[in-house]
């Protein structure tokens, strides 16, 4: 794997498992905090 960066790029632009409000419903750590 390899590490991406996805600085200051628009949400639709984005991959939906890293959008705002996580709309995939993805487990991710955000700043340190789990979220589901």
């Amino acid at each position: 794997m390899r590490p991406v960066c996805y600085q200051n790029l628009p949400q639709g632009l984005l991959p939906e498992a890293i959008r705002d409000g996580n709309p995939a419903g993805v487990s991710r750590l955000v700043d340190g905090k789990r979220e589901a």
